[in-house]
């Protein structure tokens, strides 16, 4: 019987105690990588001589007992790595003491990861692979899960914008990270997108105290991302480490969704969460990177318009005011604009096309930089602004212009309105820069019905071809017709008139044959007195004058018309388009009252600085409880605060006392209850007015709600020497 050479081979390395070196089982071999076995052989391989002795040890000797595996459990640092980095699979063997601990390692998706023969995995694609460890011995298994994501981008916490926490330079990812966090940290992260996509989100934090729950992320922050409440899909850190203010542990929070462009993510601490914040990161499968706003410089034609072509809103100091200065662009600047805080500038831009356009605004800050200044809507909708302006030249003379916006115009009429926020300084132009051809649009007309203005010497009469159903008839040479407006601001406005052509052979068709008119006590005479459309004459052939520009005041304005002798006509309504509001001259309705009188002084009130600082507490004979606010008067933006508890919801009525100096004023303070603003009366008159002589103006009228209530009167003119407030109410009210 013939054996093979390996079988010869085997044979042999037996002989010489071997075995455990080599196997020849099946026909099959291999070495183990990692175990060393010893071998015991005979002290000498040749007899020197035939005599020698040879100990007995030697001739008996036998292999060492073979202590087999027992059971293998892999691990690995951490429980998931990036497309491109490398994680050591460590293997424990046991019993510690197996003879051969050699094992091999495989993968179960070679397109997500390799793994080598001594377990270093190298993370290909996205996905989980499962690692086996397989021993020599046995052939006994060990799994572990290891999860492939993206590359990790890491965003220092201490890069964020940040409030109600400290930069500390004691560790953290780049030496640094943000401490004395508690329930007033806001750590807002602004990062950009450049696709929408999933991300997976991590935070490394410290986990301070195991024992206050510590471990868990939901103790420490909660999150919002673009505005939305996002809950964690698990809140438990990869690692602790031992707790203390620096064992800074990433907390793996699952996945999010970005939007293209900017993404919003807000940490918001805890009240007793001990922690440091050390960084976010996010996983994702295009770039993502702090977001900075990237405004084009622009193309085309540019566009000035002035800040006072704009339509002007009341903020908490009024009406913005147009004023000469030189140095501003066209020699006028917005004053009363810095610091107003909700005052609006609209503008109504036609464009002939749909183009993009770069926005700049022109203005003089006063200080060397300011920041969220302005916000602005296009069309209604939010638009992103530069948020800081930076002048190293500043003062309150100094115009500058700055790069402020881009917006997407639409063909037709765009409407932009700016918002003052903050210190804006003083405000000189809007500048669009754009391909398309663009011009100011005339703001749509108010109607003003000829039946609701004062009428003399003619009646109210009805048909359906009037604006309304309604139109003033029997107008004759004795007629009056009496419009009484209110203005927000001193302005030009365009003046239209719809009225009847009875009769073209008594030359109606010529408003000049049917009316005059008079502007604020003086005569006007239009700039065109024939109608843009005359139809067939008749006493309900209401045609359109156009009329031309009249300039009306700031507040009350009387528009008069006077029927003309022979002048066949019906008056329908009449029609201004302007910047700023125009509205009836509606007086203001306030009731007396019903319930009990809380009298609430100046001087309990939360004080807020104005233009000449703080409202001071006086002593003052003949006001109640003998205290008076001075330095009131004339203090723009000086406010008062009341924080009143109220036991239900209730109507109340609001009167001031004060000594307002002067037997007339106007515009003098504003209120806002529960952050909602009040109309309030405009005009204080006291025909025996003096410094020191107080008198109670009814004010508002207010609706309570039950529980706390925050009224804010802001100054905005003269309201003299200020006494006190009183709330006529039938709720119970208290000082909260």
């Amino acid at each position: 019987m013939k054996k093979s050479v390996k079988s010869l081979v085997c044979l042999g390395l037996a002989a010489f105690g071997m075995a455990g070196l080599l196997s020849c089982a099946k026909g099959t071999s291999s070495v183990s990588t990692s175990v060393k076995t010893s071998v015991a052989t005979s002290t000498s391989a040749k007899p020197t001589s035939t005599s020698a002795k040879t100990s007995p040890s030697a001739s008996t000797s036998t292999a060492p007992a073979v202590v087999h595996v027992a059971s293998v459990t892999l691990s690995a640092a951490k429980a998931s790595i990036a497309v491109g980095d490398t994680l050591q699979i460590q293997a424990t063997v046991l019993p510690d003491n197996a003879t051969n601990k050699a094992l091999t390692y495989t993968v179960d998706n070679a397109d997500i990861a390799d793994i080598s023969a001594t377990g270093l995995l190298t993370a290909k694609k996205v996905g989980s692979v499962v690692v086996t460890g397989t021993t020599v011995d046995g052939a006994k298994v060990g799994t572990l899960t290891i999860k492939i994501d993206y590359p990790e981008v890491i965003f220092e916490a201490e890069d964020a914008v940040f409030t109600g926490a400290t930069v500390s330079s004691e560790g953290g990812h780049g030496g640094k990270c943000l401490g004395s966090i508690s329930s007033a940290t806001v750590v807002t992260y602004k990062i950009r997108s450049t696709v929408a996509q999933k991300a997976t989100l991590r935070v490394s934090t410290a986990i301070v105290r195991a024992d206050h729950n510590g471990e868990h992320f939901n103790s420490l922050f909660t999150i919002t991302v673009n505005g939305e409440t996002y809950t964690p899909s698990s809140d438990v850190a990869d690692n602790n480490g031992t707790a203390g203010w620096l064992n800074f542990c990433v907390f793996n929070l699952g996945e999010i969704n970005l939007v293209e462009g900017a993404n919003v993510i807000v940490l918001s601490g805890m009240a007793d969460g001990w922690t440091n914040l050390d960084y976010l990161s996010l996983s994702s499968a295009t770039d993502t990177s702090w977001y900075k706003l990237e405004i084009p410089d622009g193309t085309g034609t540019d566009y000035i318009f002035e800040g006072e072509d704009a339509t002007m809103g009341a903020g908490a100091l009024g009406l913005p005011t147009v004023a000469d200065q030189e140095g501003a662009h066209g020699g006028k600047t917005l004053n009363n604009i810095n610091n107003n805080t909700g005052a609006t500038l609209t503008y109504r831009i036609s464009s002939d096309q749909a183009k993009q356009a770069t926005i700049y605004i022109d203005t003089a800050i006063g200080g060397v930089s300011v920041a969220d200044t302005m916000s602005l809507t296009a069309n209604t909708a939010a638009v992103e602004t530069l948020t800081t302006l930076a002048d190293p030249d500043a003062n309150w003379f100094h115009y500058k212009e700055y790069k402020f916006a881009s917006v997407n115009l639409v063909a037709g009429v765009n409407t932009f309105v700016f918002t003052v926020t903050g210190g804006i300084g003083n405000f000189d132009y809007v500048k669009f820069v754009s391909e398309a051809t663009l011009a100011l649009a005339e703001n749509d007309p108010v109607l003003f019905e000829a039946e609701n203005a004062t009428l003399t010497s003619c009646n109210v009469q009805t048909d359906t071809t009037a604006s309304g159903g309604k139109y003033v008839g029997g107008v004759n040479a004795s007629t009056v017709v009496t419009y009484s407006l209110i203005s927000a601001s001193a302005q030009e406005a365009h003046l239209r008139v719809s009225t009847a052509i009875a009769r073209l052979d008594a030359n109606g068709s010529h408003f000049n044959s049917l009316f005059t008119i008079n502007v604020n006590g003086t005569a006007y005479t239009p700039a065109t007195d024939t109608a843009e459309n005359n139809g067939t004459p008749g006493w309900t052939n209401f045609c359109l004058f156009d009329l031309g520009e009249i300039t009306l005041a700031s507040g009350k304005n009387t528009i008069v018309l006077h029927g003309i002798d022979g002048g066949w006509t019906n008056l329908d309504y009449l029609s201004l388009s302007t910047k700023a509001e125009v509205k009836w001259d509606t007086p203001l309705v306030i009731p007396d009252g019903t319930g009990t009188s809380y009298i609430y002084e100046g001087e309990d009130a939360t004080l807020g600085a104005g233009a000449t600082g703080l409202p001071t507490v006086a002593d003052q004979e003949g006001a109640h409880g003998g205290k008076t606010l001075n330095n009131t008067n004339n203090n723009t933006g000086a406010t008062l605060t009341y924080t009143l508890t109220s036991d239900k919801e209730s109507q109340a009525t609001v009167y001031l006392c004060t000594a307002i100096g002067g037997t007339s004023v106007s515009g003098v303070m504003t209120l806002t209850a529960n952050g909602t603003a009040v109309e309030t009366v405009s005009t204080l008159e006291d025909a025996s007015a003096n410094w020191t002589h107080y008198m109670e103006f009814k004010f508002a009228a207010i609706n309570l709600i039950a529980g706390s209530n925050t009224l804010v009167f802001t100054i905005t003119g003269g309201i003299g020497n200020f006494d006190y407030v009183k709330l006529i109410t039938e709720a119970t009210l208290t000082v909260a």
